[in-house]
């Protein structure tokens, strides 16, 4: 019985913590709080979790506003990274950005959601802002700078695809 609830219990925080749109403080733009950090256990749970979500959206309206929300919940988590200065969780959250950029661009692309195009752009320029403020967070050229530098010239190559 109090497995059960255990159970119950981790999947609603599951659910809040990827669907709920809470705000992070940022400047530029508003991204969404990090509720489960990349360093916590049950981080990889969570990336279960939306896997599954995924997979519940079957518009490509639906499909493409979440992979949008996706991004911009790996770019909290790497500002969350780079604040708290974890530098053991840098590189893996510089690749998850770049691979969620990409995931994005690629499935706008491949459907023609040519209305979509504009409003991608502008995102992702805002997004190189804040990635530009936390590449600036480490040494010129050392190798933490270079991570988050590798993830702004993959929005730099997505941009050119849109």
């Amino acid at each position: 019985m109090k497995y059960t609830v255990r159970v119950i219990l981790f999947i609603v925080i599951l659910v809040f913590s990827t669907n709920l749109p809470l705000v992070y403080a940022s400047q530029e733009i508003n991204l969404p709080s990090v509720l489960i950090q990349p360093s916590m256990t049950y981080y990889p749970a969570k990336r279960v979790f939306e896997k599954f979500i995924e997979k519940l959206q079957f518009t490509n309206e639906n499909k493409e506003k979440y992979y949008e929300g996706l991004v911009q919940k790996r770019l909290a988590e790497l500002k969350y990274v780079v604040d708290k200065n974890y530098l053991d969780q840098v590189e893996k959250s510089t690749q998850r950005v770049s691979y969620q950029v990409g995931v994005l661009t690629d499935y706008v692309v491949f459907k023609k959601m040519n209305n979509k195009k504009q409003n991608l752009a502008d995102l992702y320029k805002e997004n190189k802002i804040i990635l530009e403020r936390l590449r600036d967070k480490y040494p010129a050229n050392s190798g933490f700078w270079m991570l988050v530098q590798h993830t702004i010239n993959s929005i730099d190559i997505n941009l050119q695809k849109i």
